[in-house]
C-alpha cells in the first residue's frame, strides 16, 4: 500500500506529509482475552450440541426447510471460534493491511481488506492522549468515535495503535496543533 502517491489529491495545496507508518502485527500476550476465550468455548460448545440435536430430530424428515433447519448452528459456531482464538489473528491481519499518515493539518488511517473496498479515513487532529506498551510500542489516540444505541453511548479512542515511534508522533502532533492555533 502506497500511502503518499494515495493521499496526493486529497492533500490540500499546502498541506504536507509529516510522518508514515504501519502498526506492529506482532501476536502478544495482551492480545488474548481469557474472558473472551471462555465465552467462546461455550458459544461453540453449545452450538455442537444444538447442531447435533437438530440433526437427531430431523432424521428421517426429507423436506428441504427442515434438513436445513441444523445448519443454523453453523453461524454460532464461527462466532464461538472467532471468540476462542481467531480473533487474535484477524486483528494482526487487519493491522498488516493498515497504513498511518500524519499531515500538519489531519491524520489518515488506510486499510485495505479483502472483499472490502479500501477504507481511507481522515480525523482532525483533536485532544491527544499517547499509551506506551511493552516492547517499544505505543498509541497515539487522537479523536473518539462515538457510537449511540438505546440507552448507551460508547466511545472507542480512534489513534495510531501499536507504533514504535509513539512518542516521536506524539510530538508531531502536538507541534502540528499549535502551529495551527
Amino acid at each position: 500500500m502506497s500511502a503518499g502517491s494515495d493521499l496526493k489529491h486529497l492533500l490540500d495545496p499546502s498541506e504536507r506529509v509529516l510522518w508514515t507508518g504501519h502498526p506492529d502485527v506482532r501476536i502478544t500476550r495482551q492480545d488474548v482475552s481469557l474472558p473472551r476465550i471462555l465465552i467462546g468455548i461455550l458459544v461453540t460448545g453449545f452450538a455442537l450440541f444444538w447442531i447435533r440435536m437438530a440433526l437427531f430430530l430431523t432424521e428421517g424428515i426429507r423436506e428441504a426447510p427442515v434438513q436445513l433447519f441444523p445448519l443454523f448452528g453453523l453461524i454460532f459456531v464461527a462466532i464461538g471460534l472467532y471468540n476462542m482464538g481467531l480473533h487474535v489473528f484477524w486483528d494482526s491481519f487487519r493491522r498488516s493491511r493498515t497504513v498511518y499518515v500524519l499531515t500538519d493539518r489531519r491524520a489518515f488511517i488506510i486499510t485495505s481488506l479483502p472483499l472490502q473496498s479500501r477504507r481511507l479515513k481522515d480525523h482532525s487532529i483533536g485532544e491527544l492522549t499517547r499509551e506506551q506498551h511493552g516492547e517499544g510500542l505505543g498509541s497515539v489516540w487522537f479523536a473518539e468515535r462515538v457510537s449511540r444505541h438505546k440507552r448507551t453511548t460508547t466511545r472507542t479512542p480512534v489513534g495510531f495503535e501499536r507504533i514504535p515511534d509513539a512518542p516521536e508522533v506524539h510530538r508531531m502532533m502536538q507541534q502540528a496543533r499549535q502551529d495551527r492555533s
